[in-house]
C-alpha cells in the first residue's frame, strides 16, 4: 500500500499530495478488507445458529 496516500488521506489533503488513483486504490483495498471481515462474521453467525438448533 502507498504510505504516502494513506498519510495524505488521513490528513485530509488528498488533492494536494497524493494522486487520485492512490486515494482510490486505498479505499478499494479498505472495501475489500471490510468485505472479508463481513463474510467471516456472517459465517460465524451461521455456525452459531446451527449449534443452537442442535
Amino acid at each position: 500500500m502507498h504510505n504516502k496516500a494513506i498519510e495524505t488521506i488521513k490528513s485530509g489533503q488528498v488533492q494536494l499530495r497524493a494522486s487520485p488513483q492512490e486515494g482510490i486504490n486505498y479505499y478499494l483495498t479498505k472495501i475489500e478488507e471490510l468485505k472479508l471481515e463481513i463474510l467471516e462474521f456472517i459465517s460465524w453467525c451461521t455456525e452459531l445458529e446451527k449449534r443452537q438448533h442442535k
